[in-house]
């Protein structure tokens, strides 16, 4: 999953208090498709979260820049999962892509890939081999004991997202935040698309707050892209968030709310006394939010009166 998600702000998760609020029960976040680095905006929170990683491929696949303790989920504030995300506990096929980073459960729709761009399309995401790799869900992993119930579930997992969510029936109804990757498209044979993950999410009680395009792909006719053609909105990520979380998260929802840029929906969410947070917590938490909010409006506000002043210069020069 590309870094859309770099923090827009981070004024709740800087707070003294919030940090001393939340050290003795960190952010509880599931990284589903978790080769390469962990992703953003977590990463740039990482003292203040758990972050449980699921990968069908072993440990190698997974760079966290420090060594992990398959023996020890709780070692260096990350948990690894052996095994990918799924509706359920089992063993499928794996389709091992000709471009490994796009491998996925259900077959390329090579039919369909043929129409793109032979670049991002077909061969590389031509399955070159199978093979069969554990899964599970994360409902079953909590039952299990490997990991608590999340606070956030980000999936990378390319076609394999809607299971992974029916996977977490149990759990949906305490989690704040989901970050998902959909496809508009039938990329994969028997996949299902945005709308099936966008009504599971609804009904579960999100809201969707973001919606940024991430494979926007050309048609290719004879072997041709032509350069002034749009290109084909294919997929994207999502970002959903609880509507109504309980009182006693309202701090934690908040905390999220304002790192992916929703400040003022944070604000709302902190107005009223929290169930466990004394008043005098809680109103030191407003007040940090609310001087944070002033001083980057006013860098906003400088900022644009200096376009302002530019394009005023350059009409008048020109």
């Amino acid at each position: 999953m590309a870094d859309f998600w770099t923090p827009y702000s981070n004024l709740l998760a800087k707070s003294s208090a919030v940090k001393e609020y939340l050290v003795d029960s960190p952010f509880v976040v599931v990284d589903g498709g978790a080769a390469g680095a962990v992703s953003e905006p977590f990463a740039s929170i990482s003292e203040l979260c758990k972050i449980y990683r699921f990968e069908p491929r072993g440990m190698d696949a997974i760079d966290s820049g420090e060594a992990l303790d398959e023996n020890n989920l709780s070692s260096v504030g990350e948990g690894y999962i052996d095994g990918g995300l799924w509706s359920q506990q089992d063993t499928v096929v794996l389709h091992i892509a000709n471009r490994p980073s796009t491998s996925s459960i259900y077959p390329p729709n090579t039919n369909y890939l043929s129409r793109f761009d032979a670049r991002i399309g077909e061969p590389p995401r031509r399955t070159v081999k199978t093979m069969e790799v554990p899964v599970t869900s994360i409902d079953a992993a909590i039952a299990g004991g490997q990991m608590p119930p999340p606070d956030a579930i980000k999936l990378d997992i390319h076609s394999a997202e809607y299971e992974a969510l029916v996977g977490a029936e149990n759990c949906l109804p305490s989690t704040l935040v989901l970050i998902v990757e959909t496809w508009h498209s039938p990329i994969h044979k028997g996949q299902k698309l945005h709308a099936d993950v966008e009504q599971l999410a609804n009904a579960a009680g999100f809201a969707l707050f973001e919606l940024k395009p991430a494979s926007l792909w050309k048609h290719q006719f004879d072997g041709e892209c032509h350069p002034t053609d749009r290109s084909q909105w294919v997929g994207s990520e999502g970002l959903w968030m609880r509507v109504d979380p309980p009182p006693e998260q309202r701090v934690r929802a908040a905390v999220l709310a304002d790192l992916f840029g929703f400040s003022t929906h944070a604000l709302r969410l902190l107005s009223e006394p929290i169930p466990g947070l004394e008043e005098a917590v809680r109103l030191k938490i407003v007040d940090e939010l609310k001087k944070g909010r002033n001083l980057r409006k006013k860098e906003f506000d400088r900022v644009s009166f200096k376009k302002v002043v530019k394009r005023i210069h350059r009409k008048i020069s020109g």
